[in-house]
């Protein structure tokens, strides 16, 4: 509980260097001790009194934003904004917007946050948001600035999804050449229609995932529906295949 009270009072300071106000400090004492409904009762006391103190404004964000009341948080990390300019603003309101749908604003408001220095995880996020707008150009961009900082399978996974986002199947089996990605080549011959061959690769390697797809495959060349939704599909690389895959490759 203390360490949480201190991320509250760095977060509540941490966009002008400020000192706590009384109204910080008293909310950092009873959130040392648990009693956060007392906490919430000074800060909205000292917002009310000085609506815009950043300090006050930053540690009541921090403190909705961590009891989940994020359109509380979000009131006031924007009120922060236009005060002032504050790197834990931006940040808290892209993960605020992503959950809400609202993809460019979260993108701009993270591209803010990242211009403060690196972060990886953020980085990634970025351009996750990228292909989840579509814009699959800047996420290969921002694919090839991570890549020495992720593991080589998980840099071809994204950058063939990436390519296929494109419609450029070529590049993206180009993409699994130089590594020993059987898996996923015997998915991109699924997809561009050489299923006989996707079988004998899903066949050789006797995995628990080709076998699953094996059984889709079989299921795909009968005309049978797909049954998507197993425990098998959790692991975010298979579920993105069994999306694919369920919303029916040879419909059209």
């Amino acid at each position: 509980m203390k360490y949480f009270a201190l991320l509250l009072f760095l977060a509540g300071c941490a966009s002008s260097g400020k000192t706590g106000t009384p109204y910080t400090d008293s909310a950092e004492k009873f959130m040392a001790e648990g009693r956060m409904e007392n906490a919430l009762e000074v800060l909205k006391n000292g917002e009310e009194k000085k609506p815009k103190n950043t300090a006050i404004l930053l540690t009541l964000a921090e403190l909705y934003y961590r009891i989940e009341l994020r359109e509380e948080a979000k009131m006031r990390y924007e009120k922060v904004l236009k005060l002032e300019d504050s790197h834990i603003s931006h940040l808290r309101l892209s993960v605020i917007y992503e959950r809400e749908g609202r993809l460019e604003e979260a993108r701009n408001q993270l591209i803010q946050y990242l211009k403060t220095g690196k972060n990886t995880a953020e980085e990634i996020r970025l351009m996750d948001i990228e292909e989840k707008m579509g814009n699959y150009d800047s996420a290969l961009v921002y694919l090839e600035k991570m890549k020495p900082e992720m593991d080589e399978m998980k840099y071809r996974e994204k950058k063939v999804f990436l390519f296929l986002g494109q419609g450029k199947v070529k590049e993206a089996f180009a993409a699994v050449q130089s590594g020993p990605d059987d898996f996923l080549k015997g998915f991109l011959f699924f997809l561009t229609d050489y299923t006989e061959k996707a079988e004998a690769i899903w066949k050789d390697l006797g995995t628990p995932e080709s076998r699953i797809f094996m059984a889709l495959l079989r299921k795909e060349t009968k005309g049978e529906p797909y049954l998507i939704g197993k425990e098998e599909f959790e692991q975010p690389f298979l579920k993105k295949i069994a999306e694919i895959l369920s919303a029916g490759k040879k419909s059209d």
